[in-house]
């Protein structure tokens, strides 16, 4: 075997079967390899084709290729940022059998199991306020559903099985202790990412970006950029993390002591498709995030620049009023009163984007079940299937109706003081939206919703 290929062997060899599995390793790190190879050269000519048309490159025109190549590694729109969504050539959905243990019996009801994301949140450099991903970002995340003790990672392994089947006895044995791999399948502990992440496009013009430190400058990782997982798998990416549209507006105004505004209605579903776009990047559900949607129009008619009361840094502020305004304003975006309203008219997407990363942060800690839930749900109940001690995660990921996951966030998060009435207005705001951003009806007008 190629000397070159040995970055693509598992290792890990059982003592009673090392000459067999070490064979069987370099006879699947050789396929990988070649696989890699010709992924390179492919990638390399489907991007020329591409640039080019139907015209033709003159025959050893190096130049030529290499200037082709340096205008993709130069279009920051290819680069992945967090939420990236990333699938793997070994994902398996089929449900596995270890003697008389089934695993991955829960993945027929898992919304795209074959599915993950690359999270980068403390990455220190930014496209369109998001952060970038470089070669570097490749370590494994195993969630373990307490998050005061969740480890930090930027891949959480695919709710699924792997084709590549477990033959290390070390492998059958953690897959048969971890309950989770009965539920969601055994990738969970296969999963092996060792390598950084491979760049396929030969050029050295690849940007690189501030990562951890401001001194730490990593090369970044493209649409075409691959990852390799030693129990076999290439995992590549299904989408950039980038937002498509990147128009959003804002008016920094006030209910009471100052300028009084509301977004126009085509500024109000911009916003409005941003948001979506923003969760859906990062696996919300359709649901989720219309319940999250109607809550913030009934809070601030999607405007990020709203106040409560002009400049008052204790009363409530932004997409879901946070109060007091202080703890975004002050305590995470280290603004003044001044620099925010002047963010909401010079640079609406960097503020919808700074509070958009807030309200993810700050789940951790202002998601609230039990009694604070209780005494919302009081007013408005859930619909009788549905537990009403639901965390964060199981919201963003619940399809349940758009009604429930409306109350499910204003009771755990929102925490507003109205009553029956006007929790219904936020309902209506929801299914309004899922009508509109699911449901395709571009009928729907301001005059529909019930404030």
């Amino acid at each position: 075997m190629d000397k070159k290929y040995d970055k693509y062997l598992e290792g890990n060899y059982d003592n009673d079967n090392k000459e067999k599995q070490e064979k069987a390793d370099k006879l699947q790190a050789e396929r990988i390899g070649k696989l890699v190879d010709n992924m390179r050269r492919e990638q390399t000519e489907d991007l020329i084709n591409s640039v080019l048309g139907d015209e033709e490159l003159p025959i050893g025109d190096e130049e030529a290729v290499r200037e082709l190549l340096h205008e993709y590694v130069s279009n920051k729109d290819e680069y992945l940022v967090d939420g990236a969504v990333l699938t793997c050539s070994m994902a398996s959905t089929g449900t596995y059998l270890i003697g008389n243990v089934g695993l991955g019996t829960e993945i027929k009801n898992i919304k795209n199991p074959t599915q993950t994301l690359l999270r980068v949140s403390s990455n220190l450099s930014e496209i369109n306020g998001m952060p970038v991903a470089t070669v570097k970002d490749h370590k494994k995340q195993m969630n373990t559903g307490n998050i005061e003790q969740e480890e930090t990672g930027n891949i959480e392994p695919f709710k699924c099985n792997c084709l590549s089947f477990p033959d290390r006895e070390s492998e059958r044995e953690a897959i048969l202790n971890d309950e989770e791999c009965k539920k969601y399948g055994i990738c969970r502990q296969l999963m092996k990412l060792d390598n950084d992440w491979e760049n396929f496009i030969r050029s050295t013009g690849y940007l690189s970006f501030n990562r951890t430190t401001e001194k730490e400058r990593v090369q970044g990782i493209t649409m075409k950029s691959v990852l390799f997982c030693s129990h076999g798998g290439l995992i590549t990416p299904v989408t950039s993390g980038q937002i498509n549209t990147k128009i959003v507006y804002a008016l920094a105004c006030a209910t009471t002591g100052g300028p009084i505004g509301e977004l126009e209605w085509e500024q109000m579903k911009a916003n409005a498709e941003y948001i979506y776009n923003y969760f859906d990047s990062k696996g919300w559900t359709a649901e989720a995030i219309c319940g999250l949607l109607g809550n913030i129009f009934e809070e601030c008619k999607l405007n990020p620049g709203a106040w409560q009361h002009w400049n008052d840094v204790d009363e409530g502020y932004g997409l879901v009023q946070w109060t007091p305004a202080e703890d975004y304003i002050v305590s995470f975006a280290k603004l003044s009163t001044d620099s925010v309203n002047a963010l909401a008219q010079n640079n609406p997407l960097e503020l919808m984007n700074s509070e958009l990363q807030f309200l993810e942060d700050s789940f951790n800690g202002r998601w609230l079940v039990g009694k604070p839930a209780q005494e919302q749900y009081a007013k408005l109940s859930l619909s009788p299937e549905i537990r009403d001690d639901m965390t964060y995660e199981e919201f963003s990921r619940s399809d349940y109706k758009v009604r429930d996951m409306t109350l499910i966030f204003q009771a755990c998060y929102e925490r507003s003081n109205d009553d029956a009435v006007a929790l219904e207005e936020r309902i209506i705001a929801a299914e309004l939206w899922y009508d509109y951003l699911v449901g395709g009806n571009r009928e729907i007008s301001r005059d529909d919703f019930a404030s």
